[in-house]
């Protein structure tokens, strides 16, 4: 498997794109829309490598970007867009923005498995930032989404509706139960105190150095830390307008 990682440095997220060059299928993990417009670093690579784009995963419905995985389809039509079944709260919660739904392919569950190339992709649902939230392990390289960050960064927040910080520290022991090799690869980073980007760390780091949860981190401890940080945190600004659009692919 070869991993092409691309950043955007606005809304500091990651887009992953892992693919069998022997098959020559891909899929994308998290794709962002850039300046309203496909990521063309990504669609370049993707065309020049001649890759067949299988799939889009989505690990959740993202609040603080747009996803780029609808305009994606639309430029490689065999691609089909997938995300967790528990979309449908998401919908539920923010049926207030819009009635219009774009159409998800796969609406996946805990333990489904998808097959590109001569790769296996394997779903584990790690809810509690969103109830959509799921982490995506191929091989020994996990892909997590907003559910736990750098190290020195922490988790990420619980507030948004549905969320839930004793989910999210159930969620994370589930991660932690993984091998101690196993590369975690995060949705965002944002460089605290100076230092460079980073978009991966490893289930042995995470579990003796995360700020917020270690392996010595009660349930109580994170909820209540948890909790008491969400309260500080405003909303990200274009919360109604990137969730919209991430529901609809529509712009309006």
């Amino acid at each position: 498997m070869e991993i092409k990682t691309f950043f955007d440095n606005i809304s500091c997220t990651f887009t992953y794109l892992l693919f069998d060059s022997d098959a020559s299928e891909a899929i994308i993990i998290d794709p962002v829309l850039i300046n309203n417009s496909l990521p063309v670093q990504v669609t370049n690579f993707i065309d020049k490598e001649s890759l067949s784009l299988k799939y889009i995963f989505e690990t959740h419905i993202h609040a603080d970007h747009l996803s780029a995985a609808f305009e994606l389809k639309n430029k490689y039509s065999t691609a089909k867009v997938c995300i967790h079944e528990d979309i449908k709260i998401v919908i539920d919660n923010f049926k207030n923005l819009t009635t219009s739904i774009a159409q998800f392919d796969i609406k996946f569950k805990d333990g489904d498995l998808f097959d590109f190339g001569n790769l296996k992709l394997k779903v584990l649902h790690t809810p509690g930032h969103t109830p959509t939230c799921s982490s995506f392990l191929v091989a020994d390289k996990l892909f997590v989404g907003d559910t736990i960050f750098m190290p020195d960064f922490g988790t990420g927040r619980c507030d948004f509706p549905s969320g839930s910080a004793k989910t999210l520290y159930e969620s994370i022991q589930k991660i932690y139960k993984l091998r101690d090799e196993t590369i975690i690869y995060v949705g965002h980073d944002y460089a605290p105190n100076g230092r460079e980007y980073n978009s991966k760390t490893s289930v042995k780091e995470s579990k003796e150095k995360n700020i917020h949860i270690d392996t010595k981190t009660s349930a109580k401890e994170f909820v209540d830390f948890r909790n008491k940080r969400d309260k500080t945190l405003a909303p990200p600004k274009i919360l109604n307008q990137a969730i919209k659009y991430n529901l609809t692919g529509l712009n309006e």
